[in-house]
């Protein structure tokens, strides 16, 4: 009795750990660059482009009026247009590239505050 009593505790554990860890989804994947690797988008409906090499071919992500502009990490909220002009000033700059792993859609777009040495 002892011991059908262990096997039906652990089929229901492994039944119940198998239904909690099923409900893990990502909602929103990271991709770290640096800035001159990256083509901004110029419209709130337009595309971010990154090409990992001159011979790759490119990785695009749609953007749409929901995506969200930060200039350092854990900042409020910048327009597009001072995105694109501190990435501008910061060509060995970091940007990550949050989007939703379902759609490809950038959720929000980070220019970090740290810069990439050759040292």
């Amino acid at each position: 009795m002892k011991r059908k009593f262990s096997i039906i505790l652990a089929a229901l554990a492994i039944l119940w750990s198998g239904t909690v860890f099923a409900a893990l989804e990502a909602l929103e994947e990271a991709a770290e660059m640096t800035v001159s690797n990256v083509q901004l988008p110029t419209s709130s409906a337009g595309n971010v482009v990154f090409r990992g090499c001159a011979g790759c071919e490119p990785v695009i992500w749609p953007v749409d009026s929901a995506t969200t502009y930060h200039i350092g990490v854990g900042s409020a909220a910048v327009s597009l247009a001072d995105l694109r002009q501190a990435a501008a000033g910061n060509r060995n700059g970091l940007i990550y590239v949050f989007y939703a792993p379902d759609s490809g859609t950038v959720t929000r777009i980070v220019l970090s505050e740290l810069r990439v040495t050759d040292e």
